[in-house]
């Protein structure tokens, strides 16, 4: 609802897909309604346009969910910001029925994304956060942001009553890599871009059994035939994603409730054997690299790749020999089970070691404030707003969170299939009303005994 007293009732700070469908259904009830008092919104990106993951679009990637998880389809099926609208839109809708795949490119979904960004008027680009303070001492006092543009510009600011953090994870490197300077050492969120660096590399070593690091090492197999190809991963084994009907139903909000009803360290050890729910590859993926490494031996002249699990890298150094048939990176490994370290040596190094969330130094002013666990992770509502430290339990905050809250919410929180419902659940909060319809029950099995159910004895 509108408060005259600020300038916004809600700034967005950051545009991935979940702030961004935050903005459309806020889009699409304004609208919607033209006369009511529909929240005035703005959000802030620090980038010159909406751009998802462009360091992992490579030919022929697709979303790992289906196209119903569009950024509002699972809450409003019939948004004018749908995919399936945009295909409409583009004249595309009957290549797209004939093309009969559920899953679709990851260009075209950053495609579609731009399409529903360059529609909505409250977003700013260029436009990075400096710093965000509170008003008052109280959460109804809001809150104001600071922000800039290009580096010389004067900063500006806005106030606002509600604050939502859509700032999501950055690529997660080990701090041994700190001082390779210019070397060919980098994470899978840049492949795309630093792809020509390893071209004409003799070896290159990837590290990691995620989804990224399997479509790089897809995309090597493919296009550098003559590369030895050096894979490690710390986990198991080259494992697939757990992707079976019933286990999808993790990605619900009915385990939201669950989960988040849980202890914190219940919390913690549940999730923490939970990895191949999220952090496998698609069995797809795995068996195309399984058919081009088939392929390959049938060549006895091209080098054979060398893939072994349990190996964790403990150290990347800058060779000193220069000669021509060194390479420019030396490893330090080590095998898990067997205690083994071992060396290896490459020109490039691909690093799939996956994304941490951090908290943006804009909170700092904040902080004390906020509800924190013993290690320093927002403690956050159901409702996705963060609690106050003094108010205990109860959100009296009015900054929410979208995919920062996997370790309150569980293993859903960085899926698109869930985030048009939590950008319903933080619109709705937002508008006063239930303007997007959440449902209690969606799927079909139960997690946990419900605690307003009489217990049946056994034996009964």
């Amino acid at each position: 609802m509108r408060n005259p007293e600020f300038d916004y009732d809600v700034v967005g700070v950051g545009l991935g897909p979940f702030n961004l469908s935050l903005a459309a259904l806020l889009e699409e009830h304004r609208l919607s309604h033209q006369n009511d008092d529909s929240p005035r919104a703005l959000f802030l990106e620090a980038r010159n346009r909406f751009d998802w993951h462009p360091g992992m679009i490579l030919p022929g990637t697709t979303l790992q969910v289906p196209f119903l998880a569009d950024l509002v389809t699972m809450v409003k099926p019939t948004s004018r910001f749908s995919f399936l609208n945009y295909l409409h839109e583009h004249g595309r809708l009957y290549n797209f029925y004939f093309y009969e795949n559920f899953k679709i490119l990851r260009r075209e979904y950053n495609q579609y994304c731009q399409w529903v960004s360059e529609q909505l008027s409250s977003i700013e680009f260029s436009a990075r956060v400096i710093d965000v303070c509170a008003l008052g001492p109280e959460a109804d006092d809001g809150y104001r942001v600071v922000f800039g543009g290009n580096v010389g510009d004067h900063p500006r600011s806005v106030t606002a009553r509600n604050i939502v953090l859509g700032y999501g994870s950055r690529p997660a490197l080990p701090e041994f890599i700190d001082g390779l300077g210019g070397a060919s050492v980098f994470h899978t969120a840049e492949f795309a871009r630093r792809r020509s660096e390893i071209a004409h590399a003799r070896r290159v070593i990837v590290v990691g059994s995620g989804q990224s690091a399997g479509e790089c090492v897809l995309e090597i197999l493919r296009s550098q035939p003559d590369v030895e190809l050096h894979w490690y991963t710390r986990g198991q084994g080259f494992l697939p994603m757990e992707y079976s009907k019933l286990g999808l139903e993790h990605f619900s909000p009915d385990y939201i409730d669950y989960f988040h009803g849980l202890p914190e360290e219940s919390r913690d050890r549940i999730r923490a054997g939970q990895d191949l729910f999220y952090k496998g590859m698609s069995a797809d993926t795995i068996a195309a690299i399984y058919d081009e490494l088939y392929e390959r031996q049938l060549d006895s002249a091209k080098p054979q790749p060398v893939l072994m699990a349990g190996v964790e890298v403990c150290d990347i150094r800058e060779t000193i020999d220069d000669g021509p048939r060194s390479f420019a990176l030396r490893l330090e490994l080590r095998h898990r089970e067997q205690g083994v370290v071992f060396a290896d040596a490459a020109d490039a190094v691909v690093l799939g070691t996956g994304y941490e969330y951090c908290l943006p130094d804009f909170l700092g002013n904040l902080m004390p404030a906020l509800a924190t666990d013993e290690r320093g992770r927002l403690i956050i509502g159901r409702d996705y707003r963060v609690l106050r430290e003094s108010h205990g339990a109860e959100p009296c905050s009015r900054i929410f969170v979208q995919n920062g809250e996997i370790h309150t919410h569980g293993i859903g929180a960085p899926d698109l299939g869930l985030g048009a419902y939590r950008a319903a659940t933080i619109a709705n909060a937002l508008i006063g009303s239930e303007a997007y319809l959440i449902r209690e029950r969606n799927v079909f099995q139960r997690f946990g005994f419900a605690r307003n159910t009489a217990a049946v004895p056994v034996g009964r």
